[in-house]
């Protein structure tokens, strides 16, 4: 009788153990194919990206964006590109499609953005120079009141005339 009892509970476990890799591998391939979708569901308010190119910056929610994902992310329909760099250096040139909004001036603008933009909207925030952090300060400001969906071109305008020159 104990050797039965034995034989039933090491079928149990092998029963789990299976039911666990199957669980897992489902779990897997639905966030696989989800990501290939092209309406994916997001999680939490944030993409689930399988891709390198986003970088978490320290503990910070805002994440550092490629040149490429950014230009595959504005030919989205609900997408914002953002300089905030002030308007004179915004004058002198810009990426071509971005809005200026200074990040110093935020408390002055953000009431009026809140209220005609939507908080899903995919927002890039970029300034120029290795040493400038505007464009990641505004991206986390952009996070903290409640845009989630939040990214920053580091040396922004600089990376992106660079790779306009490349492509040429």
């Amino acid at each position: 009788m104990f050797t039965v009892n034995r034989e039933r509970l090491l079928i149990m476990k092998q029963t789990f153990h299976q039911i666990l890799i199957i669980l897992c591998a489902a779990t897997v391939i639905s966030l696989i194919f989800n990501q290939v979708r092209p309406d994916h569901i997001r999680f939490g308010g944030v993409p689930l990206l399988l891709n390198n190119d986003l970088l978490q910056h320290g503990n910070s929610a805002v994440r550092e964006i490629s040149i490429g994902n950014a230009y595959k992310i504005l030919m989205q329909d609900s997408s914002l590109l953002i300089d905030a760099r002030s308007e004179s250096d915004f004058e002198q040139g810009h990426i071509k499609g971005a809005v200026n909004l200074y990040e110093k001036g935020f408390d002055e603008w953000i009431d009026e953005f809140l209220s005609s933009t939507d908080p899903e909207t995919t927002i890039i925030t970029y300034c120029d120079g290795i040493h400038c952090s505007l464009g990641r300060e505004l991206a986390e400001k952009f996070f903290s009141v409640g845009y989630n969906n939040v990214y920053y071109l580091a040396n922004g305008l600089t990376r992106w005339k660079e790779k306009l020159k490349k492509d040429e």
